[in-house]
């Protein structure tokens, strides 16, 4: 798994995510703003703080501006990767259920400021 690559910045935005999201590897933001976020046993963590969950899209969304957030995106904060979430009834669309978590992920959207690659 790729690490960082030099990008202070991305490493800060996966460490505020995290205080976020204890125990997070993982946090899907779809396009209505809800926030879904994994453990690496591939739980989803549940009974998390609405507000943390509007500031995790807000950090998001404003750090990767350039991402068609018209579609959901996951956030891998191991490592600062931002994916295409799959789309519902495709595999990877619940990783917690259909056994892809961790597995090969969706096609790297950004990996750097303001969504460039």
């Amino acid at each position: 798994m790729r690490r960082w690559g030099g990008d202070p910045t991305r490493q800060r935005l996966a460490a505020q995510v995290q205080r976020l999201a204890p125990g997070a590897v993982l946090v899907r933001v779809r396009p209505d703003g809800t926030v879904s976020a994994y453990r690496a046993d591939r739980t989803e963590i549940r009974d998390r703080d609405q507000a943390h969950d509007a500031r995790i899209g807000q950090l998001l969304r404003s750090y990767f501006a350039a991402v068609n957030w018209a579609v959901a995106h996951d956030f891998v904060i191991t490592d600062g990767r931002l994916c295409a979430s799959p789309r519902p009834g495709r595999r990877g669309c619940n990783p917690a259920a259909d056994g892809t978590f961790g597995s090969a992920p969706s096609p790297e959207i950004a990996a750097a400021i303001g969504g460039r690659r």
